[in-house]
């Protein structure tokens, strides 16, 4: 069955004042975050000018996590509506503050950023919107150099262009500028990996090992320049912290916490502390260059690289058997397949552990993306300790 968004529009000026409602708008890509198809059904109505601020709420599919019924937050020109000749319904929602609330998804946000892309590069054409959600805010930039990437960052993820910064000899993007949440990147050659074949995904899983092993010699950078440290005292005390909070009398994760230390510190004699990428799969890798390109380096961290094996559940079984081989070939003697069977609970807890933090992170509306994710990682890691033992 296609799953589609059936998504109703609120429409504010650029003072903030709400215009009212259109739609809802059929649009084909059911995932949320996308704001291209929304920008296009404006652009297809005559909302020429329109930007996608933020979600308000969601009702999704029954039986799967996007799609659904879904209601935006709009900015365009006062008066166009009037000139596309459409006619607003009265909305009687209200647009409730939030402390919370990343700078691209209020009132005049997207305009600044697009600003200063202006002051940063020459733009040649009319800058695309991508995305907007909790995470990021995406756009495409054309320029006499290619399209450039906007990307807008909430706090816990503005270290990639740190990251970006460190390892800008080795295969990530290039970047062209920074400034406090926005990052600008020059164009990316290839074409995104969601429909890597097997081959592209097992040259995908090698570039990446090799990029996390020329970045072992650069980990006091990488520290110092604001990357997360979550090597292994560090990731014992997060984890241990995140237990106690949602599920104190949870035995079977109870008992992973006691064993962290033996753990972490047996994967820690095999393998090297590395920059681990945190969110590796196809579709953060660029195909059809040599070697692939990884980017959305947000989620990364300093720690043990096979923890990012808990992220790959998009990529096939030989590209990870290929991660492990790798691994054994970059360090001789090394039994990645052993440290990897040690460190799985672990990295599947360290995801609860991500996704808490995007909770504790960002506004009450935008939760929904993320909310019944750690509840059911919790379940995971408890079945899997307990089929264990």
């Amino acid at each position: 069955m296609t799953r589609t968004r059936a998504a109703t529009l609120v429409m504010v000026d650029r003072d903030g004042t709400v215009l009212g409602q259109l739609g809802p708008v059929a649009v084909d890509l059911p995932w949320w975050q996308e704001a291209g198809p929304i920008v296009d059904a404006m652009a297809a109505l005559g909302l020429d000018d329109a930007v996608v601020l933020r979600l308000l709420n969601a009702v999704p599919d029954a039986d799967e996590p996007m799609g659904g019924q879904v209601t935006y937050l709009v900015e365009v020109g006062s008066d166009t509506a009037g000139r596309a000749g459409l006619t607003l319904q009265p909305w009687d929602g209200v647009i409730a503050e939030d402390p919370l609330r990343h700078p691209w998804a209020q009132v005049g946000g997207p305009r600044a950023d697009l600003a200063w892309v202006a002051d940063q590069v020459e733009v040649t054409g009319s800058p695309r919107q991508h995305r907007t959600w909790n995470l990021s805010s995406i756009w495409s930039i054309p320029t006499p150099d290619g399209t450039a990437w906007l990307k807008c960052l909430p706090a816990f993820f503005r270290h990639e262009i740190a990251v970006l910064d460190v390892l800008r000899d080795l295969p990530v993007p290039q970047l062209l500028a920074a400034e406090g949440h926005r990052c600008l990147m020059a164009s990316l050659p290839g074409e995104d990996g969601y429909e890597a074949d097997e081959d592209e995904q097992i040259a995908m899983t090698t570039t990446l090992v090799d990029i996390q092993n020329e970045s072992a010699g650069r980990i006091d950078a990488l520290v110092h320049a604001g990357v997360p440290d979550l090597r292994t005292p560090q990731l014992i005390a997060e984890l241990a912290g995140l237990v106690d909070r949602l599920a104190p009398s949870n035995g079977p994760l109870s008992e992973l916490i006691e064993q962290l230390p033996d753990r972490l510190g047996g994967a820690a004699e095999i393998m090297p502390d590395t920059l681990v990428h945190g969110d590796p799969h196809g579709g953060n890798c660029r195909r059809g260059t040599e070697p692939p390109i990884w980017f959305d380096w947000g989620d990364s961290f300093i720690g043990n690289p096979l923890l990012d094996i808990a992220a790959t559940h998009r990529m096939s079984p030989a590209a990870v058997t290929r991660w492990l081989d790798r691994w054994n070939e970059v360090v001789p003697g090394a039994d990645s397949h052993g440290a990897w069977r040690q460190l799985e609970p672990v990295a599947m807890l360290r995801m609860a552990w991500v996704y808490q933090r995007f909770l504790d992170n960002i506004e009450a509306s935008e939760q929904i993306y993320h909310c019944d994710d750690v509840p059911q990682i919790v379940q995971d890691v408890t079945a899997f300790m307990t089929a264990e033992t």
